[in-house]
């Protein structure tokens, strides 16, 4: 198609957040949409006079003075220069004044970025509907984010909702779940508004370029839910003290008890035993890749040392009673290292850490097996990809990879896929679907992707409520260059008695699982674990 869209705003003021600032600009600027119309809500709601409990504008206050530094959802920006061609118009409850104008408009989409609530009867005055951009929680209501930072909520999802006079009601046509911040209300807030400024200009990309195809994709992707617009609760003034003294008690004890950076060990099971692997106290070993060859046994490991602040890639070696014999470092770079995905090839050995401090995935050789590694190429540059993993099937290179598309938000990682006939390429083709998951529960790669009993399983990071909490195994179930689907299998979580808080990668040949476990590391600890 790729064809530009007519696009119809619905605003509030031409001055507005800057998250919706953002967003617009993005659109513009992508060369995928003209704006042909922008309409002013007439019956715009007077602004709110701070509300809530004493204690509760207390907590928000000091929220605010801590992070303030991270966040610009607040802040307004004039859209006269960005919309100083485009017709204005104004509505009101019924959409009659509209109307003529969105006739004459002939538009594809109206966006709808106010506090407007559209009438069912105006939907089909645009080709693809209304759009409507909202934050919800898991339950579907609109998300206040107080209550949910308090509650310590899994995620919340950033979600595209459309009205359409093709179907009844609204269509999800995109959803995205995102880690809950515990430390901050105002971070949530920042996060989930700053969203909106990557999804619509994608959204708007993909339709522009697939029309009805895409939309008709995009509306069968996700699960359609009703939303409730109940305006969430705020609490009173003994709730709210409450809340903010457990808040700030819980941080100070932290701050006091616990070091920044958590404890990694490696777990595994070996000839019918489980063993741990407890590395000196000065580092931590993650991210384990299992390699049996012939009578060894090897382990390839990101070995973080406190100090240095970044990784490299550490070989563990184990004899047959999976003992170890030693460690030695394979491979150093200026920058950070890890999750050292080993894979072998036409009888040679390669090797694609992360390298995403780099923003570059790159690939590896061994020319002297298993400790002596050289740079082939770069698969990839100018990306910032994590915990990147090829599979080869039906002749065809499968390179999935968790790319941070939002920048600001270390942990907002989506999947992505590209296909290739070779390995030996900086030529990738991105898959028509990607994102593939924009689900934070789902979508990070954890480890190699392997069959079972006829099927392609994928192992995949469970990183909501905290990085690390588990991990899951999906069997992919449609893997072509046109379509992509999986489903979930299991999730795995460390048992709570074990006194261990996650777990966040799985690998295995033959008869060895190895996995990765943490636990908080306290600044006074006289134990190796």
């Amino acid at each position: 198609m790729n064809d530009k869209l007519r696009v119809g705003l619905i605003l509030d003021s031409q001055t507005v957040p800057h998250w919706i600032y953002k967003t617009i600009e993005k659109i513009i600027r992508s060369g995928t949409a003209d704006i042909r119309l922008v309409m002013l809500n007439s019956d715009k709601p007077h602004e709110k006079v701070p509300s809530g409990s004493l204690m509760y504008r207390i907590h928000e206050m000091l929220d605010r003075y801590a992070v303030g530094h991270r966040i610009f959802y607040h802040r307004t920006s004039s859209l006269a220069r960005l919309l100083k061609e485009v017709p204005e118009t104004h509505i009101q409850n019924d959409f009659t004044i509209s109307r003529r104008e969105i006739a004459v408009s002939k538009l594809d989409l109206i966006l709808n970025l106010s506090s407007f609530a559209v009438p069912g009867t105006a939907v089909p005055l645009a080709r693809y509907g209304v759009w409507h951009y909202s934050i919800e929680n898991e339950e579907g209501s609109v998300c206040g984010f107080y209550r949910e930072t308090m509650e310590k909520a899994p995620v919340l999802a950033a979600v595209v909702r459309c009205s359409n006079g093709a179907f009844d009601g609204e269509a999800v046509i995109h959803r995205n779940w995102f880690k809950v911040n515990y430390n901050s209300i105002h971070v949530n807030r920042n996060h989930a508004f700053h969203l909106c400024a990557l999804i619509l200009p994608r959204l708007l990309g993909g339709l522009s370029a697939g029309g009805q195809d895409f939309f008709d994709r995009e509306r069968s992707r996700f699960r359609q839910s009703a939303q409730s617009f109940v305006e969430p609760a705020l609490p009173g003034n003994t709730l709210a003290f409450r809340n903010l003294v457990a808040f700030l008690s819980f941080y100070l004890y932290r701050f006091v008890v616990y070091r920044t950076e958590s404890r990694w060990f490696i777990k595994y099971q070996y000839n019918g035993k489980e063993k741990l692997l407890v590395p000196p106290s000065d580092r931590f070993w993650a991210d384990p890749f299992v390699v049996r060859h012939q009578d060894r046994v090897l382990l390839f490991v990101e070995e973080f040392i406190y100090k240095r602040g970044k990784a490299h890639i550490t070989l563990l070696e184990l004899n047959r009673q999976g003992t170890l014999l030693g460690s030695r470092v394979v491979l150093d770079k200026p920058y950070h290292l890890s999750y050292p995905f080993v894979f072998e090839h036409d009888g040679c050995w390669y090797m694609i850490p992360e390298t995403a401090g780099n923003r570059t995935i790159e690939l590896y050789k061994c020319t002297g097996f298993p400790d002596e590694w050289t740079f082939v190429m770069n698969l990839m540059e100018q990306i910032k990809a994590t915990d990147t993993t090829v599979f080869f099937h039906e002749q065809k290179w499968w390179l999935f990879t968790s790319v941070n598309a939002a920048p600001g938000f270390e942990d907002h990682n989506e999947l992505y896929l590209f296909y290739s006939d070779n390995l030996l390429t900086n030529q990738w083709t991105p898959h028509p679907a990607n994102p593939l998951n924009t689900d934070v529960r789902t979508a990070r790669p954890a480890g190699r992707i392997f069959m079972r009993d006829g099927e392609i399983i994928r192992p995949s990071q469970d990183c909501s409520v905290r990085y690390g909490r588990a991990f899951n195994l999906s069997r992919i179930t449609r893997l072509t260059e046109n379509s992509y689907a999986e489903e979930l299998l299991s999730t795995t979580r460390v048992d709570a008695k074990s006194g261990f808080k996650g777990t966040h990668t799985f690998n295995t040949d033959k008869n060895i699982i190895v996995t990765d476990v943490y636990k908080y590391n306290r600044r006074l600890s006289m134990s190796g674990i």
